[in-house]
């Protein structure tokens, strides 16, 4: 885990990417890029459900150590960059750039966490995870990995 950190720190750091005009340090750059996908996962349904907001909160806070008002204000920046189509697509070909397979599965773990949230699956919350898996570049085995373990661990 604090591997994968210190990796997304590294990559986060580089000052042409526009998470990092948004966010501070390197640590909120990390945090604001788990919180960019989180909140693309709980709105693709077009409602943000009780459950799945507490859940984003949840492995915000608890993945990354931040207190609740910190966490609200990295969702708020990570809102902005998730309206904007060309920063979202970028973000992922960066992503595939530079982390590898465990590390993306990890990633993908975490949407999966928050989809499951509300303990059912809407058929456009699977549809935008599928096509997060996809444009992770995760193998069939990977994608049923991280949703078994988001399925089973808990927060």
């Amino acid at each position: 885990m604090q591997a994968l950190i210190n990796k997304l720190k590294t990559f986060f750091q580089r000052p042409e990417k526009s998470i990092q005009k948004l966010a501070g340090d390197s640590k909120q750059q990390v945090e604001l890029a788990a919180a960019v996908l989180l909140l693309q996962i709980a709105g693709a349904d077009g409602d943000y459900d009780p459950e799945e907001t507490k859940r984003i909160y949840a492995v915000i806070e608890k993945t990354f150590a931040l207190s609740h008002p910190a966490a609200e204000a990295m969702l708020s920046k990570a809102d902005k960059i998730r309206s904007n189509r060309e920063q979202l697509d970028q973000f992922f070909t960066d992503i595939n750039a530079n982390l590898n397979a465990k590390e993306k599965e990890f990633i993908y773990m975490l949407v999966w966490k928050v989809v499951l949230a509300d303990k059912k699956v809407d058929k456009l919350e699977k549809r935008f995870a599928t096509q997060v898996r996809y444009r992770l570049q995760l193998s069939d085995e990977a994608e049923a990995r991280a949703r078994k373990r988001a399925e089973s661990e808990k927060l």
